[in-house]
């Protein structure tokens, strides 16, 4: 089943998003934040996965993963999946919702997974990192020259969203494994770029955050 929606990813948020895609942001972030008994599963679950899934294509005939995959610059840029930043309801207000952001809509087909990386960077040149990791703007960049679909995020946003989602969220147990998974990241971020390069009033480590690793693709 594909259903219809406005919503834009987070790269085009500066357009005037209308309709039913601003409506279902709002409702995603509700869910989040006050844990509505409402909400449906995919607010808080992530999608089925292998072996639940078997097929390597989505209902729309688009791959579950792209044949392009970058490897991480250390101090430049890493490479997170969506999840990393937790579910749709609270990381589309860092990274855009979780379909292919040229499409209008998304496809909530229970087996359906969308590849999506989120690339957090301290590259001021934002054009020049661009070119040197091409991202996919059609299903035929996507198909054909196999690029993945990039969501560019600097670290400092990467690390005020995690510090204040995590706040947000802390004090429903229900969360609990979301929050784990945002300090999972947050930690690893944190050890993978060096501390000068993160601006001035960036959100300090929390106390206790351990050896945790962000998730795995």
């Amino acid at each position: 089943m594909h259903v219809s929606s406005n919503a834009a990813p987070r790269s085009s948020l500066g357009r005037n998003a209308r309709g039913r895609g601003v409506a279902m942001a709002i409702w995603a972030a509700l869910c989040v934040v006050v844990g509505s008994p409402w909400c449906s599963l995919s607010c808080t679950q992530p999608r089925a996965r292998e072996p639940d899934c078997p097929s390597p294509v989505n209902s729309d005939g688009t791959p579950k993963r792209a044949s392009t995959q970058y490897a991480d610059v250390p101090g430049d840029v890493m490479f997170l999946p969506y999840h990393a930043f937790g579910p749709q309801a609270s990381a589309w207000r860092v990274a855009g919702l979780q379909w292919w952001q040229w499409e209008a809509g998304g496809s909530f087909e229970p087996c359906d997974a969308f590849d999506i990386r989120i690339a957090v960077t301290t590259l001021g040149d934002r054009a020049a990192a661009e070119a040197r990791w091409p991202r996919a703007h059609s299903r035929a960049d996507l198909i054909e020259r196999g690029l993945p679909d990039l969501r560019w995020v600097t670290l400092d946003d990467a690390l005020r969203y995690l510090a204040q989602t995590q706040l947000e969220i802390a004090d429903d147990p229900d969360l609990a494994s979301i929050k784990q998974t945002l300090a999972a990241t947050e930690a690893s971020l944190r050890r993978f770029f060096p501390a000068q390069r993160m601006a001035p009033g960036a959100p300090a480590q929390p106390a206790g955050a351990g050896p945790a690793t962000a998730p795995a693709p």
